[in-house]
């Protein structure tokens, strides 16, 4: 049997199949009479018994040595995710619950945060976000307000509506006209311009009034300057961290000490979310994945955007006993909808 779902051996193919969801839905490895019994397979348990044999030669199931019955190989669960070309496994209630939180009146910045918790209630694993860099953000408007204590507040909004709050300490002196010229000169000349290319020279020539109005250009470039630096720039969330310890697969103690070790430390998780193009979701599972405290789970991600601008990545780590075509509906499902909701902040 190949690796191709059309192979012409479609009974092996079915009984696979069959294996899969059961031992998915059940954690118990499936013997024949139990897929007979769950299944219309047409044939006699005799020849399934022959078939799941010859699908174990093949690489594609194994047994474990307590059972007489099987469960899937990381090969066989290839080749059923392989299968499931369009996912359908999202309930119409939960597509209005996930649609409804994305159409209430949020900010870009917070739905994307909240992504990420939405998504492990969805699939009751552990979700990852990869939020949007602002070093390829494009200035829409910077607002300040007074704070007490003679501080700043500053409120960046990029084009597609994320925001950026800084707090600054203001000098004596410095009037409610200064921030006023200081925001309208800003506005006026950054707005379109890419964060990650605004340069301390380029900002500093903005800087033409008064002292008091150069030394708050610095300030504000200084203080927003972080936005455009690479390493401090990956925004990384999570979800449902605790549901790990809640898998049954994950019984092995130093597994989870070592998977819980990985998902603290955020430039791993970043360049794990950084690979996905747009457009499709992704599965790696078991050895696929390029990090040895992650070959014994299956990851599942998906791009999201902004037009054409590829802006973040949505991803959900559980065990390869995964329930594959429900997690990736709704991976599927919520980074549409980020995508949506993005792409109409970037068209105001």
């Amino acid at each position: 049997m190949s690796d191709h779902t059309h192979d012409p051996d479609s009974r092996k193919f079915a009984i696979l199949i069959a294996v899969v969801d059961d031992y998915i839905q059940t954690g118990e490895p499936v013997g024949s009479l139990a897929l007979l019994a769950r299944h219309d397979l047409g044939v006699s348990p005799a020849t399934i018994r022959n078939e799941m044999a010859e699908l174990e030669n093949l690489g594609y199931l194994q047994q474990p040595h307590t059972s007489a019955g099987r469960v899937p190989s990381a090969k066989g669960y290839r080749l059923y995710v392989d299968s499931i070309s369009e996912p359908t496994g999202l309930e119409d209630v939960e597509a209005r619950w996930i649609r409804e939180a994305y159409d209430a009146q949020r900010d870009a910045t917070t739905l994307i945060q909240q992504t990420a918790r939405l998504v492990s209630e969805a699939t009751s694993y552990t979700a990852m976000v990869l939020g949007p860099r602002y070093a390829k953000a494009v200035f829409r408007d910077l607002k300040f307000l007074r704070l007490p204590g003679g501080r700043l507040l500053m409120v960046l909004t990029t084009d597609v509506g994320l925001l950026e709050h800084r707090v600054i300490d203001l000098p004596d002196g410095l009037t409610d006209e200064d921030l006023a010229e200081v925001s309208r000169n800003l506005n006026q000349s950054l707005r379109g311009l890419i964060l990650g290319k605004l340069t301390r020279g380029y900002v500093r020539t903005l800087g033409t009034g008064s002292a008091a109005q150069r030394w708050l250009v610095g300030a504000i470039f200084d203080a927003l300057g972080g936005t455009g630096q690479a390493d401090a720039d990956d925004k990384v969330y999570l979800g449902g961290t605790a549901n790990i310890l809640s898998q049954p697969d994950f019984g092995d103690l130093d597994v989870v000490r070592d998977l819980l070790g990985f998902l603290e430390r955020d430039r791993l998780v970043s360049e794990l979310l950084s690979r996905p193009p747009a457009g499709h979701v992704q599965v790696f599972i078991g050895a696929e994945n390029p990090y040895q405290e992650l070959q014994s789970c299956s990851l599942v991600m998906a791009a999201f955007g902004a037009g054409e601008r590829v802006m973040g990545t949505v991803g959900v780590l559980g065990p390869t006993r995964m329930r594959y075509g429900h997690v990736m509906s709704v991976v599927s499902y919520v980074s549409g909808q980020l995508t949506n909701v993005l792409t109409r902040q970037m068209r105001r």
